[in-house]
Formats: structure tokens, sequence, C-alpha cells
């Protein structure tokens, strides 16, 4: 197969939760050299597999080694990382690590120009809901009256 079909292959293997075999097709897959647009999907692949990694260590509480694959997406490439800060957020959340999670969020919300819904529904985002800086958060996005109830 070329490339590209593997790093097709990769990612499905990401969403079936086989991250091993999604690592040793990206592994194989060194050959990308010369075309950007198949180096920036292998760096998205790789960081969908960090990212399950991460996931899969925080539900398995092994906390301390999901905080270093977190450090480990954050030092990948620098000219896409922006796009993932919503990972990065809602994993922390998640591990309730709330001044992490907020702190990444802002960056979202920089980069975006507009809030990030998903911390209002995101299952895990849900320790950020107790925090309060979510009241806050609601009053920017001028959904506190709508949601001050549930509160």
């Amino acid at each position: 197969w070329d490339a590209w079909s593997n790093l097709d292959l990769a990612n499905c293997l990401i969403y079936m939760k086989d991250l091993d075999r999604a690592s040793e097709i990206l592994k194989e897959t060194n050959a990308i050299k010369d075309n950007l647009h198949h180096k920036r999907h292998k760096i998205r692949t790789e960081y969908g597999i960090k990212f399950n990694q991460a996931l899969s260590m925080i539900i398995n509480k092994d906390i301390e080694n999901a905080y270093v694959t977190i450090h480990n997406m954050k030092e990948m490439d620098k000219n896409i990382i922006h796009q993932y800060y919503y990972n990065l957020f809602s994993l922390y959340f998640y591990l309730n690590d709330t001044d992490s999670g907020y702190e990444w969020y802002y960056k979202e919300l920089e980069k975006l120009k507009k809030p990030c819904f998903a911390i209002i529904y995101d299952p895990w985002c849900e320790n950020a809901r107790k925090d309060k800086r979510y009241i806050k958060l609601l009053k920017e996005m001028k959904l506190y009256d709508y949601w001050k109830d549930s509160l």
C-alpha cells in the first residue's frame, strides 16, 4: 500500500482502539519525506494515537503516564498542534486538572476567536463545569441566564 492508504488504515485502527497496530503501521510509513500533506497527515495520526493512549491511561487510573503522554502531545509539530487544543483541554478536565484545562481552553478560544461550546455538553469536560470559572465563561458566552438553573 502507499503511504496515504497506510495512514488511513492507522486512523481506522485508532477508532477501533487497536493502538498498537496503528503504531506499527506508522513506523512502516516512514517513507513520507517529500509531500508536506502526507507528512501532516502522519503527524495527525500520531497525535490521534497519543490522544487515545492518554485517554486509556486516564480511564485505567495510570495518571502519571497520562501526563507524560499529554506532555508529548504538546511537544509535537508546533505547526499543527494548535488544531488540537480541544483534545488537550478535554483530557485535562477529565483528569480534574482544571487549571491546565482552562489554560488550554482559553488557547482554543483565542485561536478560534469564538467559544468552544463543547465545554457545556462534553462529558469529559464535566469537571470544568464544577469550577467557578465556568460561570464566568457562561457569562462571557452570554449563556448564563439559559444555563443558570442547571448549575
